[in-house]
Parts: C-alpha cells; structure tokens; sequence
C-alpha cells in the first residue's frame, strides 16, 4: 500500500476505529521493586481497564506471593497477582466516546465539514485522553503503594521502588489522534481556500447618480 492509499484510509472511519483499538493494549505501567533483593512485580493497566475499571495483571516472583497477605492466599501455576482497580476514569471514558463519535463524523459526505469534524473531535479526544491519563497515573501510583505495601515486608529497611508510566496503547493513540487533527486542519484550510465566495454585481451607476427608476420601482 502506498503512501497515497494509506493517508486516504486513515482519514475515514478506520481511522477512529485504529484508536479505539489502542485501549486494549496496556495504557498504564507498573513496577515495584526492591534494590538488592529478590522481590521485584510488573503489570500494566489497559486502556479499557481505565475504562471499565478492571485490575491490572502483575506478574510477580514468589518472594512477592508470600510477602503480599491479601493476595498470597491462593497460589496457582502461575506467579499472577491481581492489583487493586483504580476504578474508572471519567476523562478516558469520554475521550472514548468521543472517538466513537469520530468514526461517525469522517464518514459526512462534504469534505469541508467532514475535515473539520474530524480535526475538532481529534484535538478533544487527545486533550481528554493526556488529562484522563494524567489522573490514571497518580491512581495507579496510590494503589500500587497501597496494594504491594507488603513487598519489602521481611526487611523493613529494604527501599521500594514504584515507577508508574505511559503504556504503549496510550502513546500509540495519541500519536494517532495528532495525525489525524494535523491531517484534517490541513485538509480544511485547503478546502477553505478553495470555497466560493459569493460576489457582489459591481454598481454600474456613476458617481453621485441616483438610483434608475427600475431600482426604485416597487415589484409588480
């Protein structure tokens, strides 16, 4: 697919529909642990997880299973822990629903109102997912210090280190989203310039000549 062929499918509904696909993957990371010792969790929360709040995955070792209390109690084959939700986040939620609402904007059949459709609900989604993402963080980063409080609890002099960053879905959506506004402000300017403007008869009556009387004539 060249160049051409690609621009034309991304500024249409599939588009929008790319971004909604990045919520699945992880939107939120985490990481907890401590220098020196063998105790060391991961996990990330996704962009739907943000959305519906649903917990994060964290794969640990098992010195973090017999350290952690309220999640030790059931070891299984794997070394999987369940992080604390952060329960939903209201901007990431509407960022979504505005995508959604992208999907439906690039399909208007006028391109002027279709280019700015597209670059206003680009530009709104991005700010709503950067300030939704923004508070999703700090969430993670007090339930991650709540939730593996326990990880350093053999040695209570063992430093824990927490490190909570942005995810490979929230930077390949935002990247996504700026793409898009770029796009379709380009396409705008380009359709605005190109838009009729309507003209005005110039005046054929010379200076300081009054009105002909058809002008000053009644209709019928």
């Amino acid at each position: 697919m060249d160049r051409d062929a690609l621009l034309r499918r991304l500024l249409s509904p599939a588009g929008f529909l790319l971004v909604t696909f990045c919520f699945l993957l992880p939107f939120v990371t985490v990481s907890c642990s401590s220098p020196g010792a063998d105790a060391s969790a991961s996990g990330s929360f996704t962009g739907v997880d943000l959305v519906v709040g649903g917990p994060a995955s964290i794969a640990s070792n098992p010195q973090v299973r017999a350290n952690l209390h309220p999640m030790s109690s059931a070891p299984g084959p794997s070394d999987e822990l369940l992080l604390e939700p952060m329960g939903r986040q209201p901007l990431v939620v509407g960022a979504l629903a505005v995508v959604a609402l992208g999907v439906l904007a690039a399909a208007l059949p006028l391109v002027w109102w279709r280019a700015l459709a597209g670059a206003g609900i680009a530009l709104i989604a991005g700010v709503l997912l950067i300030g939704g993402q923004v508070l999703a963080r700090r969430t993670a980063f007090d339930r991650t210090t709540t939730g593996l409080a326990g990880l350093a609890a053999g040695d209570s002099s063992t430093p824990l280190t927490i490190t909570v960053s942005n995810g490979s879905g929230f930077w390949l959506a935002i990247s996504l989203l700026a793409f898009l506004a770029g796009s379709w402000l380009t396409i705008l300017a380009r359709e605005s310039r190109q838009r009729p403007v309507a003209s005005v008869p110039p005046d054929s009556r010379g200076p300081g000549e009054p009105p002909s009387d058809e002008t000053l004539r009644p209709p019928g």
